[in-house]
């Protein structure tokens, strides 16, 4: 790292520089600074991290098989890039696709929880009931 020209006072005369990893450093101004860094952050939206099958069957916790079949049903968005064959998805449809699954999971155990604590069924009938299903 470039050391900065320090003032008298012990801080850096500005804390923001580019550097070339060379040791060049270009200091910058707060609003050269906030104008690099709003580059920056509009690029890297952009750019998104693409994963695969495989990646995504160990992030929700199915196998490669369930995930092929949950993007032939277009449950999750994904392209393939350059000549293969292989699927990719980006990480945030992924990502979000868990966190609605995991929601609509929850609520819909809670749903079940509020009938059978509605309903008027002893646990010895919900026993036999479940056993004759198998």
């Amino acid at each position: 790292m470039t050391m900065v020209d320090m003032p008298k006072t012990g801080r850096p005369v500005s804390t923001a520089y580019l550097s070339d990893g060379k040791g060049h450093t270009i200091l910058l101004s707060d609003e050269e600074y906030e104008r690099a860094k709003s580059a920056v952050m509009s690029m890297a939206g952009e750019a998104t991290e693409h994963i695969t099958t495989g990646d995504a069957a160990k992030i929700l916790g199915v196998s490669r098989r369930t995930v092929m079949r949950m993007l032939d049903a277009g449950l999750i968005p994904y392209v393939r890039l350059g000549n293969q064959s292989y699927r990719y998805m980006r990480l945030d449809d992924v990502l979000e696709y868990k966190k609605e699954s995991t929601h609509a999971r929850s609520k819909a155990m809670e749903d079940v929880h509020e009938i059978m604590n509605s309903a008027v069924v002893s646990d010895s009938e919900l026993s036999d009931y479940l056993h004759q299903l198998g």
